[in-house]
Parts: C-alpha cells; structure tokens; sequence
C-alpha cells in the first residue's frame, strides 16, 4: 500500500463545487496526501521547473493527459502498486486549460490518461483521487469496487 501521494495541480480548486467532492474522497485516504497548487500565470512553466528539480530520486512524475497510456482501474491499481514495492512515491501533475508544456513532458516519467475525452482540470482532480481511493479499497479487500 502507498505511503504518500502527491498532486500538483495549476489552479485552485478550493471554494469549488468540484472542490466539496475532491475532499470526500480525500480524507478518507489511509496514506499521506499532500497537494500543491500552482498559480496559472505567465510563469507557470517556470514555476513547474523549478519543483520538479526539487523531486527525489524515489519520485516518480506522472503526468496527466489526454494523450497518454490509459489504463483500467485494476491496471492503475497494478502500476500504484510496482510504485509501491519499490518505495517510490507517486506525483501526479495535472495542468491547467493548456495542458502541458514540452519541456515539463520531457521531465516526465510516465504519461497517463484518464479518458480518451478531455476532461476539464478540475474533474480530472476528482477523478483521480476517486481511482485512487478505489485502488485503496481494492488492496484493503474492502466490497467498495464491485467487478
């Protein structure tokens, strides 16, 4: 089971109606979640840079996007898992309306979609914290996913 989780996303989603829903599920989570936010500016590139020079070696950036490998709910709860077992920590980026930049894709270890649709940024934060919640649920053999 994952010990810690990161997010970083552009934009806020605090004072959101998606905002009431991604914290449901947040705070039901048995693992470390911590959650930065990125102001989308004119600098937000920049700003990226400079965090993603600040990861760990035992980071693993997970880029969020529409043209990236997709996956059913049990393969993403396989790839959390090899994450896992090898005492890495996921940190997903979800970028703001222009999605991302090619030289935060080139920082990237993985690329992962969520859909084939575009979502917007916002339910695409939902989205992934209630996969992430659902895999959490899975690993605890808890009845919340049915098959």
């Amino acid at each position: 089971m994952l010990k810690t989780v990161k997010l970083w996303a552009v934009s806020s989603i605090h004072h959101t109606d998606e905002g009431k829903l991604f914290q449901e599920y947040t705070k039901r989570f048995r693992f470390n979640f911590d959650q930065i936010e990125i102001k989308d500016h004119n600098n937000t590139t920049s700003d990226l840079l400079k965090l993603i020079k600040k990861m760990t070696p035992s980071e693993q950036l997970i880029l969020l996007d529409e043209h990236g490998k997709e996956n059913t709910t049990f393969d993403f709860c396989e790839f959390l898992n090899k994450i896992s077992q090898n005492n890495q920590t996921p940190v997903f980026l979800i970028g703001g309306h222009n999605g991302h930049h090619p030289d935060i894709k080139k920082c990237a270890h993985h690329v992962m979609s969520l859909s084939k649709m575009t979502l917007p940024h916002l339910l695409a934060r939902v989205f992934l914290v209630e996969q992430l919640y659902r895999c959490q649920q899975i690993f605890l053999n808890h009845p919340y996913h049915r098959q």
